[in-house]
């Protein structure tokens, strides 16, 4: 695989992104809503947090990265030019990993674009800031995981709309599976599995400025699947009529999967965790864990908390809950 074509490849994207106005159309109106939603937020909520923006962001970005993906390699399809480029030394992976990069390359000038948030913030309070930074590395992971997602569905359909619907259909799926509804309709360890392959369970605590190696291998090793799927769907017109290569690839593929699963399992016996907020707000003193260490008994901490607590409460509440969850 050559660098040099991947980055010529995702040079070409992003700029065609710069020079589209479909770029701008689905960008503008995306940091207007997510912008105003924000601040609406923020100004019901009173606190100085990006949490808000963060947990609504996966649900535009249901709309946005399809968006941004549906013709990456559909347009190729419509205008017959898979064979002019493979007529180049150029590969099936180069060639996806390039337009991945391209069009995660835009994805993050949008984000950036938002940087008058956290600025807003730094200036009139004193915000977390290594949990805002956590907080956009969480971003940038789901949007790459998205937008993997759409290239795969755009190497698998031809039409840029079915690739959007197929798209948003496949990354609602990602969302929802560990949702409370669906664990509660599952049964054990089917409910645990599903609640692994949640793209919100591993954001959550990304969310928080919380690093944990699990979390980075799971958007990592998605990603690199459906990148995976879309480089095999490009091959397959080029070995289907070869079926000793066809069946090669599939097993590469089938081999790089288990290879994903064993090594996201093998990290869940040795996390690797980095508290990224200012005031180490996940990391228990010396103090603390010499005091946990001479507990007599397993101390249970019951707490009680109305579902209707105004808005002004609804952040404390959720704060206390993940730092029970963090010490269970």
């Amino acid at each position: 695989m050559s660098l040099k074509n991947i980055l010529v490849i995702a040079k070409k994207e992003f700029f065609s992104f710069i020079n589209s106005p479909l770029a701008y159309t689905i960008a503008v109106p995306f940091l207007f809503l997510t912008n105003f939603l924000y601040l609406r937020q923020v100004l019901v909520v009173g606190e100085a947090t990006m949490r808000p923006y963060f947990e609504l962001l996966p649900w535009f970005l249901l709309l946005l990265a399809p968006a941004l993906s549906m013709k990456l390699l559909t347009d190729e399809y419509r205008g017959n030019t898979l064979e002019l480029l493979f007529a180049h030394p150029i590969s099936e992976l180069e060639l996806v990993v390039g337009k991945f990069a391209g069009a995660l390359s835009f994805y993050v000038c949008i984000l950036a674009a938002t940087a008058g948030l956290p600025l807003s913030l730094i200036v009139f309070s004193r915000p977390d800031l290594g949990q805002i930074a956590g907080q956009y590395i969480g971003a940038i992971l789901v949007g790459a995981t998205f937008i993997s997602v759409g290239i795969a569905c755009s190497a698998i359909v031809k039409n840029a709309v079915s690739s959007f619907l197929l798209s948003a259909a496949v990354s609602f799926v990602l969302l929802i599976v560990g949702m409370d509804f669906i664990a509660l309709m599952l049964p054990f360890p089917l409910n645990r599995i599903a609640a692994e392959l949640s793209v919100f369970t591993h954001l959550e605590n990304v969310a928080k400025g919380l690093l944990d190696i699990r979390d980075l291998a799971y958007f990592v090793t998605v990603s690199g699947l459906f990148l995976l799927l879309a480089q095999a769907r490009l091959s397959q017109r080029k070995l289907s009529e070869n079926a000793k290569e066809m069946r090669k690839m599939r097993l590469s593929i089938v081999i790089l999967l288990a290879i994903g699963v064993v090594f996201n399992v093998l990290l869940s016996f040795y996390p690797i965790r980095i508290d990224a907020t200012s005031s180490r707000l996940f990391t228990l003193s010396e103090g603390t864990k010499q005091t946990i260490r001479n507990l007599p008994d397993i101390l249970t901490v019951t707490v009680f908390a109305s579902s209707n607590l105004p808005s002004q409460m609804q952040l404390s509440a959720r704060e206390i809950h993940d730092l029970l969850s963090d010490y269970r």
